[in-house]
């Protein structure tokens, strides 16, 4: 003898299914991977808390020091999930070195690059910040 359901409960199970299926989490991230450094990003920028300046390019991840040396790690690959960025680059001294940077683009010209926050400026800006 087959169970008789009314039209109502018929509709209110796939429909409480449904909103099951859409309350669990979604373990999977979804990010963009990119070659180059996105134009977002690319500038010059300072930290006078860490000391450093920083210069992203489309190919080069350039950290300087005021007054010291420069480091120009290449990139190779970018990948970007919301506003938080993984850089993946290399330098050779002599060998090949991989470095992977996180970096966080919380507001229109402010980085979170290291534990440290960078402010973009004009190339000028910068240049003075390193040289003196």
């Amino acid at each position: 003898m087959p169970i008789k359901l009314k039209h109502s409960t018929v509709l209110l199970i796939p429909t409480i299914i449904l909103f099951a299926l859409l309350l669990i989490p979604s373990t999977a991230k979804a990010y963009s991977a990119y070659r180059t450094i996105p134009t977002s990003l690319r500038g010059y920028y300072i930290s006078k808390s860490a000391r450093r300046g920083v210069v992203m390019s489309s190919h080069k991840l350039i950290i300087a020091i005021p007054r010291a040396d420069s480091t120009a790690f290449t990139v190779d690959r970018v990948y970007r999930s919301g506003h938080h960025y993984s850089i993946h680059s290399h330098v050779y001294f002599p060998n090949r070195i991989n470095r992977k940077w996180q970096i966080s683009h919380y507001a229109r010209n402010k980085i979170r690059f290291g534990n440290k926050h960078y402010t973009k400026v004009r190339k000028l800006t910068y240049y003075y910040f390193i040289n003196h």
